[in-house]
């Protein structure tokens, strides 16, 4: 199957926390408010038939996302049935990297042209969010080069910026292509301070080479709370970042697709909701939904 297009990727939400008592057509009643869908499906166990808690919509324009999660920031939680659930973008599987299910608000970008300066890359983010940024930083050189090291971290302002940015995935920098990933705290991943200072924390997982590495220049970046991670850029550029600098996900955060969803709703799909906030599992595989690829909750 080919890859999915930055439009498409951001068609689909999550919705998790929903009664058992919601069906299909209520979740469809329900988002239909905000714009045309083109799928909803309440995921249930293939034995019991009972919901497991959480669902699927799909709309035509992922412009109807961006209305559906602005009106959870501003309005409050969404309420389906009386029971308030929690809404968030569904995040594509083939982001595999070990901060996808991270919450957070900051974005790593990698393989900046050595050409680009903050203003390039906060111009280059924005126009692909179609919204603002609080900021960039793309950290320089040790040297009296002037020159920066290749990577920035965004700041966007709300999680869901973040996540959008993910699903979007790659931006238009100078000219190049560059992949954007969330950052996590460093500090998740058990790796040493401030600038300078300290190994990048545990084994890598995913990310573009694995084992353990030194971050560039040495350690985390940011101070205060202990920062955020990176790795191996300086010497090697792009490739030889490591993403072991970085947090895992949160570990209050489960995954429904590894506890038994193989040939449930949605395969290039995949998240990290705690398998305790919804319900369990009777048995057995995780219902099929309409359409045919896996997801499960980010």
């Amino acid at each position: 199957m080919t890859e999915t297009s930055s439009e498409e990727r951001r068609q689909k939400l999550f919705v998790g926390g929903l009664s058992r008592d919601t069906e299909d057509a209520g979740l469809r009643k329900y988002f239909a408010e905000f714009g045309e869908l083109t799928d909803c499906v309440v995921i249930r166990d293939s034995n019991t038939k009972e919901s497991r808690g959480f669902g699927y919509v799909t709309f035509s324009d992922y412009r109807q996302t961006k209305k559906v999660l602005e009106a959870k920031r501003t309005q409050g939680p969404h309420k389906i049935d009386g029971k308030e659930v929690e809404v968030k973008r569904a995040i594509p599987r083939d982001d595999n990297s070990s901060t996808a299910h991270t919450k957070t608000k900051k974005v790593f970008i990698g393989g900046v042209p050595d050409t680009a300066n903050e203003e390039d890359i906060k111009a280059a983010v924005t126009d692909a969010l179609e919204s603002s940024v609080v900021s960039v930083d793309l950290l320089k050189k040790k040297d009296d080069s002037g020159g920066h090291r290749g990577f920035c971290f965004v700041e966007t302002e709300n999680e869901d910026d973040a996540d959008e940015l993910c699903c979007i995935k790659k931006v238009e920098i100078k000219g190049k292509m560059v992949e954007m990933k969330k950052a996590a705290p460093k500090d998740k991943d058990g790796g040493g301070g401030g600038r300078g200072g300290g190994r990048g924390g545990g084994r890598g997982r995913g990310g573009f080479s694995g084992g353990r590495g030194r971050g560039g220049g040495g350690g985390g970046y940011g101070g205060g709370g202990g920062g955020y991670g990176y790795q191996g850029y300086g010497g090697g550029g792009y490739d030889s970042y490591n993403s072991s600098g970085y947090g895992t996900y949160d570990s209050g955060y489960g995954s429904y697709g590894t506890g038994g969803y193989g040939g449930g709703y949605d395969s290039n799909y995949m998240g990290g909701y705690g398998q305790s906030t919804y319900y369990p599992p009777s048995g057995g595989r995780g219902g099929r939904g309409g359409g045919g690829h896996r997801y499960t909750p980010y």
